[in-house]
């Protein structure tokens, strides 16, 4: 990883212009000046969490997931993925939490049981969540006609520089992760998630998954997509610029997109699966393992905590694609 402050050459973008319409190209453009102050700080300590942390969470985050509101979400997250946004907020302890990507708002209130009421929440989504609005008298919402995306709000203006380092941003709005990630370090933020962080060739954005060195013998770096396929739950949220764009890159590219996460992602840490399962992408179960981390819990002890929760266990680990947290900026 390289070190020292963070910067982003203008000419790294170059490759990935042609293929985004004017205005996607406007918002991905870095910004003429960082705002974060050119600090380094010590690595976060969230990838060293250990499984006994996770064994102890369990438990409680189970009896809060089965108060969840609006029951199960089809489209939206489930068990694993929004354990894992518990066990985050719970080792982290964030002073601020932005949300991107409101669909139902059930993760909404996931984070909010898990913050607590002395943390502030800022949510961004095109329209009003269908389930739950967070009505804690610090919560900013940027919903319908007052919607904008991330990268339009002057953060700096917003939030001061102490506070972005101890915020969480939670990417729910399949939108490019490499892109996300670019643009939350320009702003001086440090934590970011994303839910939708697919394996190379499925999922509807450009993971921070594709640029692991896990995948170069499996996959050989062959079009991995830029965006994904149309029909994306993005489309359902409304703006043109949160609509997937086709685009296979060529190596060259790829190559380009890889300096762009050297210089920007510090930390790569994928939440591990909480027991084993079929997978959605019609990964065989050896090929599976391959990419993906051992789970928290045996098949014995899987069967038995589904069933005194009352979870259907295959559904829930189908839901899972490696959600991921990643330490941005230097």
């Amino acid at each position: 990883m390289p070190t020292g402050i963070y910067v982003v050459p203008d000419d790294v973008w170059a490759p990935i212009l042609p293929a985004e319409p004017a205005a996607n190209v406007a918002a991905a453009a870095p910004r003429p000046a960082p705002v974060r102050p050119p600090t380094l700080l010590p690595p976060s300590p969230l990838p060293q969490i250990d499984r006994a942390f996770y064994l102890r969470e369990l438990e409680p985050f189970a009896a809060v997931y089965a108060r969840r509101p609006g029951g199960q979400n089809p489209f939206g997250g489930g068990f694993f993925h929004y354990f894992a946004l518990w066990s985050a907020i719970k080792f982290l302890a964030p002073a601020h939490v932005i949300e991107s990507g409101c669909y139902h708002g059930v993760g909404s209130w996931i984070l909010r049981q898990a913050l607590g009421t002395a943390a502030n929440m800022t949510f961004l989504s095109p329209l009003r969540p269908r389930t739950y609005v967070d009505a804690h008298a610090g919560s900013r919402h940027y919903f319908g006609d007052n919607f904008r995306d991330f990268s339009d709000i002057a953060w700096e203006l917003e939030l001061p520089p102490d506070v972005r380092s101890n915020t969480i941003i939670f990417f729910d709005d399949h939108q490019s992760g490499l892109r996300r990630s670019v643009e939350a370090a320009r702003f001086g933020f440090r934590h970011v998630i994303f839910d939708d962080n697919y394996l190379p060739f499925t999922g509807d954005n450009a993971a921070l998954k594709g640029f692991q060195h896990d995948f170069m013998p499996i996959y050989q770096w062959k079009d991995l997509p830029m965006a994904g396929r149309s029909g994306s739950v993005a489309q359902h949220q409304a703006p043109k610029a949160w609509l997937p764009n086709l685009h296979n890159l060529t190596r060259a590219e790829f190559a380009a997109l890889r300096r762009i996460y050297d210089a920007t992602v510090r930390q790569y840490y994928e939440f591990p699966p909480v027991w084993d399962g079929p997978n959605r992408v019609g990964l065989s179960d050896a090929e599976w393992r391959r990419v993906t981390k051992a789970p928290l819990l045996d098949a014995a002890a899987a069967a038995a905590f589904a069933a005194k929760h009352r979870l259907k266990a295959d559904a829930e680990a189908k839901k899972y694609t490696h959600i991921v947290y990643a330490e941005v900026g230097r």
